[in-house]
């Protein structure tokens, strides 16, 4: 506190002398936003509180009324997009007292009455909510994490958070949060946001969703539900597990096909699924149930890895068969559109059986009306050559189906056999064996004018493609354009895909500006400009910058990008340069980039959390000389963030005094 009260006297001694030279009562946005922190984190009562925010609009520093504070410190906030953490000591980490976000944590908690801090707690939330409408997700993370942080702390009464979590959400905007859940990369940051809610958290989106009828409404909470990951694919099992054993007449089929889709969108944390998933998928793919659920459950068991989806597939396929031969010459259009769906979810599972149970399926129905031959093409992107026999069966029909040539003249031929051949060809156009290529070879020479004899051309064409060595599954390389606080998450990305290679930065010019070695996902070194280590880690974020970046993956790093003696998780390295930026904004807002110094006499100490002399003897000489704080961090091998804490130490102790501009 006694640090705060005496950087916050410092900063108004700032001000006074640097406004008569500016010519205008208005300082910059940057010192207003560190005056309005300083003064709240540095008042030790509702009444000092007062009495500083009045004293700043004396000096004529432009002090909002009411809501208007709250927007305007959320303004100055970095755009990181990773939260404050709610259990966390408030004294710690991105948050801490001496910064913006412990500013608008102490305007709550200095209020004179509980309602006075109730309504600052709605305007705080409010601030979060118009930050995200205006695209700052980085922003509002922070201050939805705040206010979590606030109800879990108890700094405002229960009654008023429960009031918040319940409406606030009506608020955000639904197109933002549309555009948010299409790209990955932000779902860490909006779940954040979500969870602050319960109609926006997976159990309160399902009972949404129960009562959506409108198509769009209906997409924009299935993408949120994806947003939530695992805990939405649970809750949604359990919805499932209650509607689908309610009675016919009480059903809601639309309902359970929605369900079914969040099973199927949203990833398994086990490879394969339960037993009651595949009960559940059994019951609903059966024919008689509406089709479009029908469809949603076969699409489901097409990508369960389980024994008993196999077997459910392929008696399916059977019992449609059955439904078609009943149906006699006029086949509804709904048992073709099942059998369709039900041979791509076999064609997904290809395993011998399910690719077996195509092959039977397409050439029992050569000619017919239900179009059994055109369902082999779900097969064309796999490799029979292991079921040598299913090979034999399809080349044969295909050279059944082929046109008869009599004395060098090609007989012509049907429109349907023309495509039951070109079913054929593309049902064996992922297997490059001897026998399929020469026959593929013999029809492009022989119907090169067919549809038929250009899909086996383009076949050809692929099997003279060289054949990739199978290697071990890692994330590929990624490259693209990074805002200027989009680093954190990029990083994040890299860490949970583990991945391993040199992760390069580059300006507009196109300039190496710094990069990230990774190792398994864990930060094995780091470089920015000259810098090596830790120090360039944390320069990348104290300096933030929008820049291209290329991540080129790697079997191995080089000796030469390895320069840290340990691999380093990313989420400390970034939550400590978090910090520093943190910290930094504030010793900038003290001592600016072109701002000099001067000695008192008084004999400088040094900072306890700084054990390295040369770096202190390095700095104190060139600043005795006369240097401005930018040359001094160009002077040093560090990043900025210990070299400003240093001036500032000794600026605060006395032993340094800070020039006017």
């Amino acid at each position: 506190m006694a640090r705060g009260l005496a950087r916050f006297g410092l900063l108004v001694e700032r001000l006074e002398k640097s406004l008569p030279k500016e010519g205008s009562r208005k300082p910059s946005d940057a010192l207003t936003s560190q005056l309005l922190a300083t003064a709240a984190t540095a008042s030790r009562s509702s009444r000092e509180l007062e009495e500083n925010l009045a004293r700043l609009s004396r000096m004529g520093v432009d002090v909002p009324s009411g809501d208007g504070l709250f927007r305007k410190l959320s303004e100055s906030l970095p755009g990181w997009g990773v939260p404050v953490n709610p259990d966390a000591d408030e004294t710690i980490g991105p948050g801490a007292r001496g910064s913006v976000v412990g500013a608008m944590r102490r305007l709550i908690t200095l209020a004179p009455d509980t309602e006075e801090g109730a309504k600052r707690f709605r305007e705080m939330v409010q601030a979060g909510v118009e930050q995200f409408n205006e695209g700052n997700l980085g922003r509002a993370v922070t201050l939805f994490g705040l206010a979590e942080q606030v109800i879990r702390r108890e700094r405002v009464e229960r009654s008023v958070a429960q009031a918040m979590r319940a409406r606030s959400h009506e608020t955000l905007d639904a197109a933002r949060m549309r555009a948010y859940a299409e790209k990955p990369e932000n779902h860490f940051g909006l779940k954040t946001i979500l969870d602050f809610f319960p109609a926006l958290r997976p159990e309160g989106l399902l009972e949404s969703l129960r009562e959506e009828r409108k198509r769009d409404g209906r997409r924009l909470l299935l993408s949120l539900l994806e947003v939530h990951g695992p805990a939405a694919r649970d809750a949604a099992l359990a919805k499932l597990s209650v509607a689908a054993s309610a009675p016919a007449e009480e059903t809601d089929w639309y309902f359970l096909r929605n369900l079914l889709y969040v099973l199927r969108k949203v990833p398994r944390t086990a490879e394969a699924p339960s037993d009651a998933e595949i009960d559940f998928l059994f019951r609903l793919s059966e024919p008689t149930l509406p089709v479009p659920l029908v469809k949603e459950a076969l699409a489901n068991l097409g990508q369960a890895r389980h024994e008993r989806a196999e077997q459910i597939l392929v008696a399916r396929l059977s019992q449609l068969e059955s439904a078609v031969a009943k149906a006699g010459p006029v086949v509804p259009a709904d048992l073709l559109q099942l059998l369709d769906k039900t041979c791509a979810a076999l064609a997904r599972q290809a395993t011998p059986a399910t690719l077996r149970a195509i092959v039977d399926h397409g050439l029992k129905g050569a000619g017919a009306p239900s179009g059994s031959v055109a369902r082999l093409a779900h097969i064309g992107g796999h490799d029979l050559s292991p079921q040598e026999d299913l090979v034999d069966r399809l080349l044969k029909a295909l050279r059944s189906a082929l046109p008869v040539k009599v004395l060098g003249i090609v007989l012509a031929s049907s429109a349907s056999a023309d495509a039951e051949a070109r079913h054929l060809v593309k049902a064996l156009s992922g297997t490059p064996v001897p026998p399929v290529q020469r026959l593929f070879e013999e029809i492009a020479r022989k119907y090169p004018d067919k549809e038929f004899g250009r899909e086996a051309r383009k076949a050809l064409s692929f099997f003279e493609q060289p054949r990739k060595v199978s290697e071990a599954p890692g994330p590929a390389s990624l490259a693209g354009d990074l805002e200027v606080f989009g680093l954190p998450t990029l990083l994040q990305t890299l860490e949970q895909t583990q991945a391993t290679g040199l992760l390069t930065l580059r300006d507009g010019r196109g300039t190496e500006t710094g990069g990230v070695a990774f190792e398994g996902g864990k930060v094995r070194g780091a470089a920015s400009g000259t810098l090596r280590g830790i120090d360039a880690f944390h320069q990348l974020l104290e300096r933030p910058a929008a820049a291209s970046f290329a991540f080129a993956r790697a079997a191995a790093l080089r000796p030469e990008d390895v320069n840290l003696s340990a691999p380093q998780a990313v989420m400390g390295l970034l939550l400590e340069g978090m910090r520093r930026y943190d910290e930094l904004q504030r010793s900038a807002a003290l001592i600016p980039d072109g701002a000099r110094l001067r000695s008192t006499g008084t004999k400088p100490t040094r900072l306890p959390q700084e054990d390295d002399p040369k770096l202190l003897s390095a700095i104190w000489t060139k600043v005795s000389q006369g240097a401005t704080a930018a040359e001094c961090e160009a002077a040093v091998a560090t990043d900025a963030f210990r070299v400003r804490r240093l001036l500032v130490h000794w600026v605060e102790e006395g032993s340094l005094q800070v020039l006017p501009e």
